[in-house]
């Protein structure tokens, strides 16, 4: 009986002990808590390293080159200027405001260069073309239609603009600027009359300059020399439709018929019968 009083005092003894030591860890938790949730957050600077942008990056797409864009080593590539721009032509590029005469796009262009395993670039030439005159696309009537070409470039430039064909010309004794299917020299300003039209530029580099060419050569041809002595080529391509050009048809179509009125004789006046 003693021993299961004693058993029990000191039963409870340890229990106030183990009471007595939690209270206070307990209360310091407590407190702790209480601090916190009364001790607004400190707030975190923007890291200096970070640039924020408002689209997601976009891994661009490492493709490689078209197969016509290459000769053994040497790939070529062409950057036309703003006159090409979202796959359409600029209004000073078209008959919206482009010149009738000695209009000249300006493209800038890489390779093909010199190499040990690779011939070498003795030229360039550059062509525009309408592949869906004169009905738009869709049409079985359509044929090729000459907008632009230029040849014998020199090998050793890397651009081609309005001054260098007007101004260089001299440096480039055996350039050749050719005229157009309307018989002006340089680039026809498109004014595509009914449906789509898709343009065809073409940048070539050549083995050799083109013997025995004139502005009025033959494009068909040309074409055929230009594939003969094709080392690469850089394509791209643009459109047109004959939508934006209403109002300009329009107001043409108007003055050439003022101009048919005025052009035409005045209709004879009856005389007047004589009084008897």
């Amino acid at each position: 009986m003693k021993l299961q009083r004693l058993q029990g005092a000191l039963c409870h003894a340890l229990a106030l002990s183990a009471v007595s030591l939690l209270l206070p860890v307990s209360g310091a938790l407590i407190r702790g808590r209480a601090r916190q949730l009364a001790e607004p957050e400190e707030q975190s600077l923007p890291d200096p390293t970070v640039v924020w942008v408002d689209k997601a990056f976009v891994q661009p797409a490492l493709t490689r080159p078209d197969e016509e864009s290459c000769f053994g080593c040497q790939c070529m590539n062409a950057f036309p200027g703003l006159w090409l721009t979202e796959g359409t032509f600029s209004a000073d590029y078209t008959c919206e405001k482009g010149k009738t005469t000695n209009l000249i796009p300006d493209i800038r262009w890489g390779g093909p260069k010199d190499g040990q395993k690779c011939r070498s670039c003795q030229a360039f030439a550059m062509t525009i073309e309408d592949l869906d005159f004169p009905n738009g696309m869709g049409s079985p009537d359509n044929r090729i239609h000459n907008v632009f070409w230029i040849a014998n470039i020199p090998g050793d430039w890397m651009a081609l603009n309005e001054t260098a064909v007007t101004e260089l010309g001299e440096l480039a004794p055996a350039m050749v600027l050719g005229r157009n299917s309307k018989g002006e020299p340089g680039m026809e300003a498109p004014c595509p009359g009914r449906g789509l039209h898709r343009y065809q530029i073409t940048m070539w580099s050549l083995d050799s300059n083109l013997e025995d060419i004139s502005p009025d050569y033959d494009y068909h041809a040309l074409k055929q020399e230009l594939t003969t002595h094709e080392l690469a080529r850089a394509t791209f391509h643009a459109q047109l439709s004959a939508n934006r050009f209403v109002a300009i048809l329009k107001k043409r179509e108007a003055e050439a018929d003022q101009k048919s009125a005025a052009a035409a004789p005045s209709p004879a006046i009856a005389a007047a019968p004589s009084a008897e």
